[in-house]
């Protein structure tokens, strides 16, 4: 089902503990804008999901959001929430609805204009 709407997660404090794994990671690439940093998907012990944004860096924008979706254009998507800010490190708990293996695209998009800012496509 596609999933256009915002969902209730936010960014999260909960750090990443030793004992999760990792299980998706990706490097940033520019689009429209310059986006460079990592993304990471932790898995903990009751199988709940962390995405990990860190090294990060991109262009000041209006609107910018952080998706994840099945493709570049943002046609069937999750909005994992606002960006915080245009560098940094990030965390946010993902909502269990989520699989981030179809869903494989984290995308800085900027909703105000439809524009795709960067992405980093998550692999093993």
């Amino acid at each position: 089902m596609p999933a256009q709407s915002s969902s209730n997660n936010s960014t999260s404090m909960n750090m990443v503990a030793s004992t999760d794994t990792l299980i998706l990671k990706a490097s940033f690439v520019n689009n429209v804008h310059s986006v460079s940093g990592k993304a990471s998907i932790y898995k903990n012990k009751e199988g709940k999901l962390t995405l990990i944004i860190e090294d990060f860096k991109t262009d000041n924008g209006p609107d910018l959001r952080i998706y994840l979706s099945k493709d570049l254009k943002a046609t069937d998507f999750y909005q994992i929430g606002l960006l915080p800010a245009t560098s940094g490190k990030f965390t946010f708990a993902l909502d269990n609805a989520i699989n981030p293996t179809e869903h494989k695209y984290v995308l800085i998009w900027c909703r105000q204009y439809s524009v795709l800012f960067g992405n980093a496509e998550l692999k093993p």
